[in-house]
């Protein structure tokens, strides 16, 4: 579950289903630390994306 970067984190997400009476889906949300590590390679993903972007518009 990637959308920490948009907003939804992983607790927030389980509190949905758990309000409602629902167990979170593990299948749909996998694990609170499975969940940690794709967001740490995420967000790696995008500073790295976004320093080339930055070096193609100042030109370092």
């Amino acid at each position: 579950m990637l959308d920490q970067n948009a907003g939804y984190g992983y607790k927030y997400t389980c509190d949905i289903f758990s309000d409602i009476g629902i167990k979170p889906p593990l299948m749909l949300l996998g694990t609170e630390e499975a969940n940690r590590i794709a967001n740490e390679e995420e967000g790696k993903r995008i500073r790295e994306y976004m320093d080339g972007f930055y070096g193609k518009i100042t030109g370092e």
